[in-house]
């Protein structure tokens, strides 16, 4: 069966400290039953059907669940019907409908002395057919007519087991492990929280700035650009005068990693690099006894070879390609 869940809106005074008086109440059975006293047969046919009808007939308002039923008798008998604890919210499930209820102090410490043990719903049904169409309310009792749902005092108590059994396997603890195991554990965890944020282990640490440093370094490393972009950008640098063209693939390689790094030095350079390369009338005297190669460039051009570790026939190849 699937589950639907719905919270009714709590009230503003009543929405401080619970002292933990909520718990999940078995409320109407699934299936066929009937009641004790003969009457029935009814059917849970929808869960769902039934959670939001509830819902819809409830709107803003909480459902009230009472003792020995005396909402219903009150206006009989003339006595006060004070309620006992309050539904929050509704769930189907496989074996029927749950209810979420917070639980007066009053009636929270009479389900934990068993002075109250069992559920008795108010709902309404089908005449024709015996059908649940909605639930109106609930009240605690000693004798429930339906004997199908599980006792209050007991739920709550499988809550708490399955809460505890939950609290062992986060603690690493035994299946076995009582309370006074837990609360030991709980508060050595607790101690070593507390040592290690006075005296911080430094083998867990690294500098500020060599974490900074760690940081940039890995940005740069992410600021390359694709090949095609590469040298788009680089072709266009040449064409105005900022990088020789011998320097492309250099160029590329570098934008493709760090193109930051690329326009750093671009910037540097500014647009002299073709006029240095360039020939020019005043300085285009040849040495004498130079090889074939040496006598096409003058001192200026040998001098930037010299300087970018290249030959003399790479720098006039490159100026041809250009």
């Amino acid at each position: 069966m699937n589950s639907e869940n719905f919270t009714l809106e709590l009230q503003t005074e009543q929405t401080g400290q619970t002292d933990g008086r909520e718990s999940w109440v078995h409320l109407v059975p699934a299936g066929t039953f009937r009641g004790k006293d003969g009457r029935g047969p009814w059917t849970l046919k929808d869960a769902n059907t039934v959670v939001n009808a509830t819902r819809q007939r409830a709107g803003r308002n909480q459902i009230a669940i009472d003792y020995e039923h005396q909402t219903q008798r009150s206006e009989a008998n003339g006595k006060p019907a004070p309620a006992a604890g309050w539904i929050m919210g509704m769930q189907s499930r496989a074996d029927g409908i749950w209810g979420l209820v917070q639980w007066t102090p009053q009636a929270a410490e009479m389900l934990a002395n068993r002075e109250y043990r069992y559920i008795s719903p108010v709902f309404q049904y089908s005449t024709k057919t015996g059908e649940v169409a909605l639930i109106t309310g609930a009240g605690l009792t000693n004798k429930p007519n339906l004997d199908h749902l599980a006792a209050v005092a007991n739920s709550q108590e499988n809550q708490n087991m399955e809460q505890l059994e939950e609290l062992r396997k986060l603690l690493g603890l035994d299946a076995t492990a009582d309370m006074a195991a837990i609360v030991a554990k709980v508060q050595a965890l607790l101690s070593a929280i507390a040592v290690n944020s006075a005296n911080p282990d430094p083998a867990q640490f690294v500098p500020i700035g060599d974490f900074q440093r760690a940081v940039a370094e890995s940005n740069q490393l992410r600021q390359g650009i694709t090949k095609a972009d590469a040298e788009t950008h680089v072709s266009a640098h040449i064409a105005s005068g900022h990088i020789a063209p011998f320097m492309k693939e250099w160029a590329v390689s570098l934008c493709t990693v760090n193109k930051p790094a690329f326009d750093s030095f671009v910037a540097g350079v500014g647009p002299s690099v073709l006029r240095i390369v360039t020939p020019t009338h005043a300085t285009s005297q040849r040495r004498p006894g130079s090889s074939s190669a040496n006598e096409n460039l003058n001192e200026i051009e040998l001098a930037v070879c010299a300087q970018m570790g290249i030959t003399a026939e790479e720098l006039i190849k490159a100026r041809a390609a250009d």
